[in-house]
């Protein structure tokens, strides 16, 4: 047992080393945090009740900021951030015939120089949810041979449209026609009363149409 010795009111040396023993001997004293603890009483144990309590609250602010984050994302999606903007674009070019184009032309060689290519392509973008969605193009052949039974050479076509699947609609036509004796100007005349229509229905089912004059948006490319 430990004996304290007390001399004018202060712990002796013996009571010093006493003490010490207390702290290092496991099988005799407490150790020192619990004997710590014991000692100072309530002020020690109220701060490390703090100390937990703090850290819990820090812990649940992240957690509340976390799933505030997550459902403002989800907020901003369904009211407006993640709403689908669809838009129509079309491209319409006259431009000379390609080597290989040239050469797979049944025409005589001397008038291969006089042919030209018009293309229309037409698309919609952006468009996935559309519960309709339609491209109507003229037939380009049809029109040329309105003007001259005999200037249409050869034709060909190209459309992809997966309502529901897929976010964009692509059509697309091309005619190789003798030009001799047009200019841009007549080239766009004839064209000018012929029309590309885009036309969707949105899934809150509104409804977008435009037509598009070919004549108008006609661009022709110079020789390279």
């Amino acid at each position: 047992m430990c004996q304290e010795e007390r001399m004018s009111g202060a712990i002796s040396l013996k009571e010093t080393c006493c003490y010490h023993s207390m702290f290092i001997s496991s099988n005799l004293c407490e150790p020192l945090s619990q004997y710590l603890i014991r000692e100072a009483g309530e002020p020690v144990k109220n701060i490390i009740g703090r100390r937990i309590f703090d850290r819990e609250v820090k812990r649940i602010r992240k957690t509340v900021i976390f799933l505030l984050g997550v459902a403002a994302v989800m907020v901003m999606f369904v009211f407006g951030l993640g709403k689908e903007n669809p838009k129509a674009t079309i491209k319409v070019t006259v431009s000379h015939l390609s080597k290989e184009e040239q050469d797979a032309a049944s025409v005589p060689e001397a008038n291969k120089k006089d042919l030209r290519k018009l293309e229309v392509s037409v698309r919609i973008d952006d468009s996935k949810s559309a519960t309709d969605r339609k491209i109507e193009l003229p037939y380009l052949s049809t029109v040329i041979k309105q003007f001259d039974q005999s200037r249409v050479i050869s034709t060909s076509s190209f459309e992809q449209n997966n309502v529901g699947s897929e976010p964009f609609a692509i059509s697309e036509q091309s005619v190789i026609f003798d030009a001799r004796g047009l200019d841009e100007e007549a080239i766009r005349r004839m064209f000018e009363t012929s029309y590309a229509v885009v036309s969707w229905t949105s899934k809150d089912n509104a409804k977008t149409y435009d037509r598009f004059s070919i004549g108008n948006l006609l661009h022709v490319q110079q020789e390279p």
